[in-house]
């Protein structure tokens, strides 16, 4: 799927996402604390991820009169765009139902991954300024 202006995105569903029209997305992954963002990083998490979501967005903004468009957009500092998240839920909840056939099942799991990112995140907080870790 190229077209005339040779934008593509990274995917594309082959069966129907919504209301028959298939999920395109376009993945991109920006610098936290790169030299182009050092004002905007520091206003409020995801500002980066959220800016860079609006770019993909509109780069491909004819994609998104045919196709359910998902700019997914991440931060190196593990912070995700809005609409990434609400892709990244959304496949989920579909396995899991196709998986399962239990649409609860996906929120224990959303949320199970939610506390072992919380801990991860408290284990590496004081360990910021040391050099790389080599544990067993």
């Amino acid at each position: 799927m190229i077209y005339d202006d040779g934008k593509r995105p990274d995917g594309l569903t082959l069966l129907p996402w919504n209301s028959g029209r298939s999920a395109t997305w376009d993945d991109t992954v920006v610098d936290t604390l790169g030299n182009a963002y050092p004002q905007q990083s520091a206003i409020t998490g995801a500002s980066v991820a959220e800016t860079s979501a609006a770019r993909k967005t509109n780069k491909h903004s004819s994609l998104c009169r045919a196709h359910d468009f998902f700019p997914v957009a991440l931060e190196t500092l593990r912070t995700i765009s809005a609409r990434a998240q609400e892709f990244a839920a959304q496949i989920g909840k579909r396995l899991t139902e196709v998986t399962t056939g239990c649409v609860k099942m996906q929120d224990m799991k959303m949320q199970d991954v939610r506390m072992k990112d919380q801990v991860a995140r408290q284990e590496n907080a004081g360990h910021e300024n040391e050099g790389p870790s080599c544990k067993p």
